[in-house]
């Protein structure tokens, strides 16, 4: 059943005469298709919309962000700016101002990032800060893949 659909089947079943109201209703459909049908959203150094480049901005980064239900799955690539060898250095700082996308109590977690060429790097994430953990090649391309718990 397509969004459209079920909304229109939810508001042919539930008049505003019932107990619940056409907009309860519709609230609690856009929730359903939003868990079932979950949208990619993008963010990046250049718009900053879910993130806050780390100050300096020694990357360059885009994110894929996709919800599904209380879960957010992540797709990071990013990119040192920095000629020669770069030490740990924070990436973003997740600005979780945005309710849709607010992240539950973040203790720590480690990822690895994979670059082409074979070398792989620890990100680290704790209170909403990504960075890097351990040296990395300035100029050099890493990839990461995800999963973050949501508040809502």
């Amino acid at each position: 059943m397509t969004r459209a659909e079920l909304l229109a089947s939810g508001n042919s079943l539930f008049a505003d005469s019932s107990n619940i109201t056409a907009a309860e209703l519709r609230t609690y459909l856009n929730g359903l298709y939003d868990t079932f049908y979950p949208a990619t959203v993008t963010d990046s150094q250049s718009t900053e919309t879910y993130t806050t480049k780390a100050v300096g901005n020694t990357f360059n980064y885009s994110l894929n962000l996709t919800k599904n239900g209380r879960l957010l799955h992540v797709e990071l690539i990013f990119t040192g700016l920095i000629g020669g060898v770069m030490g740990s250095q924070n990436i973003f700082t997740w600005k979780n101002t945005n309710p849709i996308f607010e992240l539950a109590t973040l203790a720590q977690k480690r990822v690895f990032a994979n670059s082409p060429s074979g070398n792989s790097v620890t990100l680290f994430l704790s209170n909403n800060v990504v960075a890097t953990s351990g040296n990395i090649t300035g100029g050099q391309t890493f990839y990461a893949d995800f999963i973050l718990r949501l508040k809502n």
